[in-house]
């Protein structure tokens, strides 16, 4: 049996992928379909987010537009605050691949009605529906997920943010609601 596929993509090959010049981390589109990860392109992800620090994003769609979106993110909890968020028409689901993260989901209030501390060995599959205000929180010093939902991505409208959670625009007050969620979810 054969270690390679056609279908397998090195994350380092301008051909294999290229970078989503529009994306506030650093964000890549695979080129290839149908496409197949391996070890070593989490291993590579891993590398390129060590040596920058920044979270990173492998999209196994080739654009934007693609009607369905699976992704594979690495989240560094060195990165501090995700604010909630909800897709007025899109659910999603996170699998864990490696590290621990925190998933929760809140009301319209900002009551969280659901949390749940993310192993890959233990609870590592979380699936939401649409219109849920959410976020996951990488507990380890990263964390690596695979992201699948509905696409298109819709740009300023694809994520409403609600009016209770702190925006980034003071790192001590979002640092310490962060803070709350991931104590509360410890205690649980």
């Amino acid at each position: 049996m054969s270690d390679t596929s056609n279908s397998s993509i090195d994350f380092l090959d301008q051909y294999d992928v290229r970078r989503d010049e529009g994306a506030r981390t650093p964000g890549f589109f695979c080129l290839k379909s149908p496409v197949s990860i391996n070890r070593e392109v989490l291993d590579d992800l891993k590398r390129f987010s060590n040596s920058r620090g920044e979270d990173v994003r492998l999209s196994l769609h080739q654009k934007p537009e693609a009607a369905f979106h699976d992704m594979l993110i690495v989240q560094r909890r060195e990165n501090g605050y995700r604010r909630p968020h909800r897709h007025s028409i899109k659910g999603e689901t996170w699998h864990l691949l490696e590290g621990e993260m925190g998933a929760f989901v809140f009301d319209l209030d900002g009551n969280v009605t659901d949390s749940c501390l993310m192993r890959p060995d233990d609870f590592f599959l979380y699936r939401l529906e649409a219109n849920h205000y959410h976020t996951v929180i990488p507990l380890s010093d990263f964390a690596i997920f695979h992201e699948s939902k509905p696409g298109p991505f819709l740009a300023e409208g694809d994520s409403i943010f609600p009016p209770w959670a702190p925006d980034n625009s003071d790192a001590g007050v979002a640092e310490a609601y962060q803070n709350n969620l991931i104590n509360a979810l410890v205690r649980d």
